[in-house]
């Protein structure tokens, strides 16, 4: 009988990582396990001690270097000296983005409280700092006492009626009138070709106003103006459906109009100060949008 010297860990310690996993495969054929296990103990060593970049430096150029002479010509390439990153320098470039911020908020944009962005089938418009104050012990008092006042029995009716709180609409007779009415100053005027004026309203709530415009065109098509003005500390967030095209801005005067679409209608959104949104959409052309929103300054 041929005795079977038993294995010993320091014989596989030259041995890499991937030697030693291929060798174990081949040795879990064998009836005996010792040789298995031996191997097994030393990779559990490896994964557990830590790894030390200068180690692997060495075991690199001692082991692999050899073996790629032609790559790297008669010598091993010298380590260059990495230099430590320096808080000081993070600090600074920090603070040079905050100054940027305060210097366009400065110019007339607060981008800390209106924010538009887009995904694959939506722009979402909100208000980050709304949702932040909104949060405010006093913020939450007004809404409770709002919420109470909105929903308090009548008297002399009951305990179980309620006041309903009616919106109040005023109906327009042009664009020019909605806008003076919801606020705004800048009214589009080159509406596209073919599009008439039908309708406007101003709907005011509690907390929001919203301006409703509709042209009519050709086979009955629409071309829609919607605005929403909310109050100082109001929570919004919406939604505007679009299409996986790509998403195109256009500044003027300071103002940026983003365009996107919606299978057949091309729509145009923006806020012109943090708590209004504004959204046009219709059957029509990216370029005549585009007339409509260049209008609006001239």
């Amino acid at each position: 009988m041929i005795a079977v010297k038993e294995p010993q860990i320091t014989d596989y310690k030259a041995l890499s990582s991937l030697q030693l996993e291929e060798l174990l495969c081949v040795e879990l054929d064998h009836d005996d396990p010792a040789v298995a296990l031996a191997i097994l103990e030393e990779l559990e060593l490896r994964e557990a001690a830590p790894v030390s970049c200068d180690r692997a430096w060495e075991e690199f150029c001692t082991h692999y270097l050899p073996m790629e002479a032609p790559l790297y010509g008669d010598a091993p390439p010298a380590r260059k000296p990495v230099r430590p990153f320096s808080r000081r320098f993070a600090a600074a470039a920090a603070a040079a983005c905050l100054a940027c911020v305060l210097a366009v908020q400065a110019g007339g944009a607060d981008l800390l409280r209106s924010m538009i962005r887009w995904t694959g089938t939506a722009l979402i418009v909100e208000s980050p700092s709304a949702t932040e104050s909104s949060l405010l012990p006093e913020a939450v008092d007004q809404d409770a006492a709002a919420l109470a006042a909105a929903s308090s029995p009548t008297p002399g009716v009951g305990e179980d009626a309620f006041v309903t709180v009616e919106p109040t609409v005023t109906e327009c007779a042009s664009l020019g009138d909605a806008f003076a009415l919801i606020g705004l100053e800048h009214v589009p005027t080159a509406i596209p070709a073919g599009y008439t004026f039908a309708s406007a309203a101003v709907e005011e709530l509690l907390t929001t106003r919203m301006l409703h415009a509709i042209y009519t065109g050709p086979e009955e098509a629409l071309l829609q103006i919607n605005i929403h003005r909310y109050e100082e500390g109001s929570v919004f967030s919406s939604v505007i459906p679009k299409d996986d095209a790509e998403v195109e801005s256009l500044s003027l005067r300071g103002q940026t109009f983003y365009f996107l679409t919606n299978g057949i209608y091309e729509g145009v959104v923006w806020t012109p100060d943090p708590l209004t949104e504004c959204h046009i959409s219709g059957p029509v052309t990216r370029d005549a949008l585009k007339t409509l929103v260049r209008s609006m300054y001239d």
